[in-house]
């Protein structure tokens, strides 16, 4: 099978295992977690924690202050680099400036918030037997002016459509202060 994935910088052609198994998840957290995290609380957020085996990616957050976006940036790339081309599972990993959207209203439709969230920017392509299943430019769409080029900052709007579905979402954090 032909296969593609870029995400910024990172690339990868092979595909990643889904659901993502729990023991790849681990490894990934035992690699990633070798970073200095000092700054930042690390958690499993979206499907995995609470229906692991019916979602196709792990979704991690970093909380905390930015003291240095260059060190955030190669924090994500680390991250996500590790998932794709070492232990085969896609880590859709961001920062948000705090995760109380997970306990909002998912039975009040109009109830969302926004919420500051940073990714890797730049191009985000997945092709799979020569298609393009997905293509977009990711870019920021605040006016940050010391953001470096391989990051977008945007204002997201929370909970999503998805996430309305009634279902729990819940949070794991990694890395509790000792």
């Amino acid at each position: 099978m032909d296969f593609y994935y870029q995400i910024g910088n990172i690339k990868t052609t092979k595909p990643w295992v889904t659901p993502p198994p729990l023991d790849n998840v681990n490894a990934w957290w035992s690699d990633f977690s070798k970073n200095d995290l000092e700054d930042y609380q690390v958690y499993i957020i979206g499907k995995f924690p609470t229906d692991q085996n019916n979602t196709t990616d792990l979704d991690i957050s970093l909380i905390g202050p930015i003291y240095d976006y260059v060190r955030l940036q190669k924090l994500l790339e680390n991250g996500i680099d590790l998932g794709l081309n070492k232990h085969n599972i896609l880590v859709d990993m961001c920062w948000y400036d705090n995760l109380n959207f997970i306990k909002y209203p998912k039975n009040i439709p109009s109830f969302e918030r926004n919420h500051l969230r940073i990714t890797l920017a730049g191009k985000e392509i997945k092709r799979a037997n020569n298609k393009v299943i997905f293509e977009e430019d990711l870019q920021s769409t605040t006016s940050a002016t010391n953001l470096p080029k391989g990051l977008a900052m945007n204002v997201v709007r929370l909970p999503m459509p998805k996430q309305k579905t009634g279902k729990e979402y819940a949070a794991i954090l990694l890395n509790p202060k000792k």
